[in-house]
């Protein structure tokens, strides 16, 4: 774990991390630019922090409901698969 520091919408955030400095530095980004954009809406800061991590949240769920959904798919067609190669 190394010591990373982050600038997201004029904050200054050090967090303990192993991910790599690039990524952290984009995900940091993404944020930024979402906060930006909600507080050019007319959002305080506070509001516009909440609200990109609510639409954060939201793309996380909808991301794990979708892969559910696939990963129930490919089970069901490799069970009718498997039926299929052992049906004589």
């Amino acid at each position: 774990m190394k010591t990373h520091t982050l600038h997201i919408a004029g904050q200054r955030l050090t967090i303990r991390s192993a991910a790599d400095p690039v990524y952290l530095e984009a995900l940091a980004a993404d944020l930024e630019s979402r906060v930006k954009t909600l507080g050019a809406q007319g959002a305080s800061p506070v509001t516009a922090a909440l609200l990109a991590g609510l639409a954060l949240a939201d793309e996380a769920q909808r991301s794990r409901d979708a892969l559910a959904t696939l990963q129930q798919t490919v089970r069901a067609r490799a069970a009718a698969l498997r039926e299929a190669a052992e049906e004589p």
